[in-house]
């Protein structure tokens, strides 16, 4: 099978850029499901978003993509290498990023720990 993976430095510019090629990819891999394209597109927003607002606080740093489609689902994961969700944010949003991941996704992960946090997501076809 063949996935998806992609890291790019984490600035607003990655946003739209990760989410486009994530949805080329799906897209060539048989999902075209409108609605399920949308909520993947979505989610995937707000956890790049997320990194790019939080993750590096005073720096910069990466964000890793990886996504796969399987039989019957697809996987995302986003990855970064900073400061951890425990740290309190130099740019606190309004908190909805991780409420809106989960009403879009089948399932959610988020571990985070030492330096860095991961997301995994999964979307049922």
């Amino acid at each position: 099978m063949e996935v998806f993976r992609q890291r790019a430095r984490a600035t607003i510019d990655a946003v739209p850029a990760i989410r486009r090629e994530v949805r080329s990819f799906l897209r060539r891999r048989g999902v075209s499901d409108e609605s399920t394209l949308h909520a993947i597109a979505l989610a995937l927003t707000e956890a790049v978003a997320n990194v790019v607002r939080h993750a590096y606080p005073g720096g910069s740093g990466d964000v890793e993509v990886t996504a796969e489609r399987r039989a019957s689902h697809v996987e995302i994961q986003v990855r970064d290498a900073g400061v951890g969700i425990q740290e309190a944010s130099a740019a606190p949003g309004a908190g909805y990023g991780l409420q809106i991941i989960r009403s879009e996704a089948s399932d959610c992960a988020v571990h985070t720990g030492g330096r860095g946090t991961t997301v995994d997501l999964r979307f049922d076809l």
